[in-house]
């Protein structure tokens, strides 16, 4: 007879394995993730955290997750599989976490594993190149040391250290973890509340300082972008709510889960989960208000993880065996309603508007992208540099400066090397685009921008002449605040008034 030890243990090796096996089996590489990886190229080869090496824009909403990728890139001279690899690693240990410091018997550590792997947004963004795993890590990590007895050395260090890194790697998926946060901080508040605090803001506030002064603006690019493509807050909330609605087409078991998880919590049937639900709540009201995402179940991955912690916590000695298997056995239904499964991979060609609602215009990222970037069809697409910047040794990077705009750029600035000057019409890498209206017909995560007459031109090296005002007012700022020399008075100057309203007239919005 194996004890209660043995049996968990048991559990964290196979689930491991199947969380490994299912990862290498839908393994891909989304094209926006280049982005994040070309940064990381530039700046181990002395370019500087830029994406075109002419101008300091922050590509990118995740440094945290920014730093860690450059680290091991700075090793291995290699995007793809060190990648892949370190979101692996990172999946399967976010399962042993679940299995074995989480779940509170057997039967709720397998119910809370079948979770993870039958969800299709969790699988999708286990891979994918996104900071998706990292917030994983991250979010696990948070409830391990919460739900461990949250001692004063945890609450006063541990707790608001994962919740800083969190927001530095998904500032959204913060809204998981801050309700339980401060639930912690208010128990130990004899122990005092200004450290625990200081620990939480001391390293946002440290980015937030460095993005200043080496980016000349507080936000991302991308998010400054969303700020000011025009849409309304009416229809980025009905989008929101589409999304939801999409997701629950697609992936039927990772809303339904989720809404389960917020029930049971509030019921009290899973221990100690009340601040893990309004959590939940808080998350899904905040993926309402943005809109959601042009990229099917990528926002709601990080709630799934959070809904698995919630099964993973529920007592079932009180559930019959019927009851147990009923459970599970709705789980296993769920996923088997999802019109995809999770582990197919295009391995033909076929139509790509297959991947794309004709309703809603979101994107199945994953299925679009497989035949491209997934790992089971490297022997015919080879999408990773080698050292010496060659693409699967087939095509050389650019040589010739030059001035290109791409809807998707993130493999084409990747393999084009520094010397090329890529704008994205979704406005994520350029300052002046990011900050224009987007076009009517725009969908919300994909905001295109058409491109001021001229602009190419100028950025090629022609004299900035511009016949919109706006567009001219703009650039003259892009350029005090991205390419001025960093410790220009002058620069500071022009730094406050773009950031704080104070010299000049107010863009439109």
């Amino acid at each position: 007879m194996t004890r209660p030890g043995q049996d968990r243990r048991l559990v964290a090796l196979v689930a491991c394995t199947i969380v490994g096996a299912v990862a290498l089996r839908t393994a891909w590489m989304a094209d926006e993730a280049f982005l994040t990886f070309r940064v990381a190229d530039n700046f181990v080869h002395g370019f500087g955290l830029r994406w075109n090496v002419a101008e300091r824009v922050q590509v990118f909403t995740h440094p945290a997750w920014l730093a860690l990728v450059s680290a091991f890139y700075a090793i291995t001279h290699e995007a793809y599989f060190t990648v892949l690899a370190v979101s692996i690693a990172f999946a399967i240990a976010v399962m042993y976490l679940l299995v074995t410091r989480l779940a509170v018997d057997t039967p709720s550590a397998v119910g809370a594993a079948a979770v993870l792997v039958l969800s299709k947004a969790f699988v999708d963004y286990t891979t994918s190149g996104f900071e998706t795993p990292l917030t994983y890590a991250l979010i696990a990590g948070f409830w391990a040391l919460y739900f461990g007895g949250p001692h004063a050395r945890a609450v006063r260090l541990w707790l608001p250290l994962a919740a800083a890194l969190l927001v530095l790697t998904d500032a959204a998926a913060a809204a998981l973890v801050i309700p339980a946060l401060a639930v912690a901080i208010w128990r130990t508040r004899a122990q005092g509340v200004a450290r625990p605090i200081v620990i939480a803001l001391a390293p946002i506030l440290v980015w937030e300082a460095f993005a200043f002064f080496y980016y000349g603006a507080l936000l991302p690019n991308p998010t400054i972008a969303r700020l000011y493509a025009g849409l309304s807050t009416a229809e980025r909330t009905r989008h929101g709510i589409v999304y939801l609605l999409d997701s629950i087409n697609l992936d039927p078991l990772t809303l339904t889960v989720v809404g389960a998880a917020i029930a049971l919590a509030l019921a009290g049937t899973a221990r100690g989960t009340r601040a893990l639900a309004v959590g939940l709540v808080l998350y899904l009201l905040l993926v309402i208000r943005m809109g959601g995402d042009a990229m099917t179940g990528r926002l709601l991955a990080p709630a799934l993880l959070c809904a698995a912690v919630v099964v993973s916590r529920v007592d079932t000695d009180a559930l019959t065996p019927a009851m147990r298997v009923q459970a599970l056995s709705a789980i296993v239904g769920l996923e088997l309603m999802s019109p995809r499964p999770i582990t197919h991979v295009r391995r033909y060609p076929d139509s790509p508007q297959r991947y794309v609602s004709d309703v809603t215009g979101i994107v199945d990222a994953r299925h679009l992208s497989s035949l491209g970037t997934a790992l089971v069809n490297l022997r015919r697409n080879v999408p990773w540099p080698t050292e010496d910047g060659v693409p699967g040794g087939r095509t050389p990077r650019e040589s010739e400066p030059r001035v290109v705009v791409s809807d998707r750029p993130g493999l084409q600035g990747f393999f084009g090397g520094p010397s090329l000057h890529l704008i994205h019409t979704g406005a994520a890498t350029d300052p002046v685009l990011a900050r224009l209206p987007a076009k009517p017909a725009s969908q919300v995560g994909v905001e295109r921008r058409p491109i001021p007459d001229g602009y190419v031109k100028v950025l090629a090296g022609a004299p900035a002449s511009f016949t919109d005002p706006t567009v001219a007012l703009l650039y003259g700022r892009a350029v005090a605040a991205t390419r001025d020399p960093i410790w220009s008075w002058r620069r500071f100057r022009r730094l406050v008034q773009i950031n704080f309203g104070r010299g000049g007239p107010e863009v439109p919005r």
